[in-house]
């Protein structure tokens, strides 16, 4: 049985990209799910394919712009009278730090809550490209970064024509750009317990371009 079994993780950016791949790899290792996008449409594409994963009865789905705020406490409070928990958290979404800070602080004032009345053992939050990786912090809490280079998503194909595509991938050693796929194996450890003691580290996801 995969050590995801029955664990409730919310996921943002889950319409289309990295988000969306890992919503899908944690699906299929059966982990109950809270996603959430700003686009409602693909939203709820996704939504159906989880569903045909998972069942209904384990997704949670709540189109909102994570730079809100209220409706960030709304959907992560949504989510856990839903499905009574929440045991990790994974912060796709491509916008500002304020949308970044809105997840994490209304995720980790119940995360920590939950490990310190143990009802969870540990907990989990990835987020990608956060400052906050390289600072510890009181009760034990756990940063990590992923700093991913290119990666073919609908996001970076809206902002880079194809003749810059092909300059970009002759600059890294595989002589391609990254898919979101590659970016799911180092999530899933990052939420696994077995991480836990992997704690102010930046991992680059970007097949060497630093050392191109």
């Amino acid at each position: 049985m995969s050590r995801f079994q029955g664990k409730v993780i919310t996921v943002t950016d889950a319409a289309s990209g990295i988000g969306y791949a890992i919503a899908q790899h944690l699906a299929n290792l059966g982990a109950r799910l809270s996603i959430t996008d700003i686009s409602t449409e693909g939203l709820a594409t996704t939504a159906a394919e989880l569903e045909s994963i998972i069942g209904k009865e384990n997704l949670s789905s709540q189109a909102l712009n994570i730079a809100d705020r209220p409706a960030v406490e709304s959907w992560i409070t949504s989510t856990i009278t839903y499905f009574g928990r929440l045991d990790d958290s994974v912060n796709a979404a491509d916008v500002n730090v304020k949308g970044m800070l809105n997840l994490v602080r209304v995720q980790l004032r119940y995360l920590t809550g939950a490990v310190e009345r143990k009802e969870i053992e540990t907990a989990s939050v990835v987020v990608f490209g956060s400052a906050a990786s390289v600072t510890g912090a009181p009760s034990l809490s756990v940063y990590t970064t992923i700093l991913v280079g290119p990666i073919d998503t609908p996001t970076l194909r809206n902002v880079v024509s194809k003749e810059r595509m092909k300059i970009l991938s002759s600059a890294i050693p595989l002589g391609r750009i990254g898919t979101a796929k590659e970016v799911v194996g180092l999530v899933t450890y990052l939420l696994d317990e077995n991480s836990g003691f992997t704690t102010g580290a930046v991992h680059n996801v970007d097949r060497g371009i630093p050392t191109a």
